[in-house]
């Protein structure tokens, strides 16, 4: 795995680009339209290659003999499924991004072609590697119509629901020991699967909560340590997600999976926000589950970078990003984080669909690539200690570290001039560092002032435990 991330390393050096000035960004809709299932681009298909520029990189400075145990999931979207990444590429950027797992879908249409025949085809061939991958642990998200059964819409006839539990039974049977989990279904509240959805942009919850009632009974049947998530419900839909609680959803999840996407509305499209509506959702959670023993999981969250309304500069799409595995990592009852996505679905510098990713189409590494690796290598392992609101727009969260240090995160929650944090030094000699998370966040402390700047970028000090005072 070594020599992918300095392979990878090395691609981003030759692929250093320039950033979007502006970090300003408007208002637009909160839910993302369907993905269109369409092939690699020449330009996509090209593999992740070394450099003889390898001597000049530097290893991640980590102590060998500190052990890390952290069961938070660290993940990005990827869409291997749709074959619009190869196998080697999506191995080499996960294994240098640092996540731990990827979310992809096994479509039903493409297992079952033929009425009756399930089974994975060749040009599924490098989403099959993947799952197989032993580095990772995938969560695969069973989904979508087909065209044999209910008009190729969500299925909502008994013979349309046997005929997704049979592919499901078959998806569950060929990864039951590969996978961190199953989803049952991708955003089925807007609508998405249906043939229809042009029209029909509603998805039923009772439909839902049938679907999920059988199909989990044979997934976890087949594959009993893995996790089966339901809901991946976007759109902020609250009303929605309660009525599925009402009815008892939780008997058949582990966990209840969001899409907290939130960059329609307006000034308070931040992380901050989005994470203040995943709140409202455990609540409700306890309030008809009250044991509080199962998880959220956030399958997609992101920020696009586009060019046109609702886009943001990719620094501040950074910038969020690293707020996002903050604000997760410091809720107990969220269990993982999948960030959408790892890779540009296209060319096209207007179209919002196209900029979600860490790293562009033809694989040159964004500012939230470097996020990405740097935030999580600071976290996987972390436990954290305490934060908070500092005032109307700063905020701040402390972590132990498993070497025995601590870090503090400042950060501000709107995008503007950075704010004053009151950071003072218990003792002038304690271990006080500041650790970039993106090219343009370099800072020293210094220990004769108390006065440090923090923006949307997380200002991120590691420092002896108990060594910092903050203000």
């Amino acid at each position: 795995m070594v020599k992918y991330i300095l392979y990878f390393i090395v691609f981003i050096f030759f692929h250093n680009q320039l950033y979007a000035a502006t970090s300003t960004f408007s208002n637009g809709p909160v839910s993302r339209t369907q993905k269109s299932e369409s092939k690699e681009t020449n330009a996509n298909k090209k593999t992740l290659t070394p450099s003889s520029t390898e001597k000049n990189i530097q290893k991640d400075q980590e102590d060998p003999n500190v052990i890390v145990s952290d069961n938070f999931i660290y993940g990005v979207g990827i869409h291997a499924g749709q074959e619009k990444i190869t196998f080697a590429n999506a191995k080499a950027l996960i294994s240098a991004s640092g996540a731990n797992s990827f979310r992809d879908e096994v479509f039903w249409h493409r297992l079952e072609r033929i009425k009756g025949e399930i089974g994975v085809k060749k040009d599924l061939a490098g989403l099959d590697a993947l799952i197989n991958w032993e580095e990772t642990n995938p969560l695969i998200i069973l989904n979508y119509g087909n065209q044999f059964y209910d008009s190729n819409r969500q299925p909502y006839t008994n013979e349309g629901r046997q005929a997704f539990v049979r592919y499901a039974d078959y998806v569950s049977k060929r990864y039951s020991t590969q996978v961190f989990g199953f989803e049952i279904w991708n955003e089925w509240n807007i609508g998405f699967g249906n043939a229809d959805r042009q029209i029909n942009r509603y998805g039923d919850p009772e439909q839902y909560y049938l679907l999920v009632k059988e199909v989990s009974t044979v997934v976890k049947k087949n594959a009993p340590s893995a996790k089966v998530l339901c809901g991946a419900v976007t759109d902020l839909d609250s009303a929605w997600i309660e009525k599925t609680l009402k009815l008892g959803i939780m008997k058949y999840c582990d966990g209840y999976s969001l899409h907290p996407y939130n960059f329609s509305i307006g000034k308070n499209a931040v992380p901050y926000h989005a994470f203040s509506w995943v709140d409202y959702i455990w609540r409700l959670m306890i309030k008809y589950n009250s044991s509080g023993e199962k998880k959220i999981y956030i399958t997609e969250l992101g920020w696009p970078n586009h060019t046109e309304k609702y886009g943001i500069s990719a620094d501040l799409a950074a910038a969020y990003l690293a707020q996002s595995f903050i604000m997760a990592k410091s809720r107990e009852y969220i269990g993982g984080l999948w960030w959408y996505e790892l890779v540009d679905s296209g060319l096209n510098a207007k179209e919002k669909e196209h900029n979600f990713g860490l790293v562009n189409h033809t694989f040159g590494a964004k500012q939230a690539f470097n996020a990405f690796h740097n935030i999580v290598s600071k976290l996987k392992g972390a436990t954290f200690v305490n934060g908070g609101v500092l005032s109307s727009d700063r905020l701040w969260a402390r972590f132990n570290l498993p070497n025995g240090k601590q870090i503090t995160a400042l950060w501000t929650i709107y995008n503007g001039d950075p704010k004053d944090f009151h950071v003072k030094a218990v003792d002038n000699n304690a271990y006080v560092d500041v650790v970039p998370l993106a090219d343009n966040s370099s800072y020293s402390f210094d220990y004769t002032k108390d006065v440090m700047r923090a923006g949307p970028m997380p200002l991120i000090i590691e420092h002896d435990i108990g060594a910092l005072n903050i203000e």
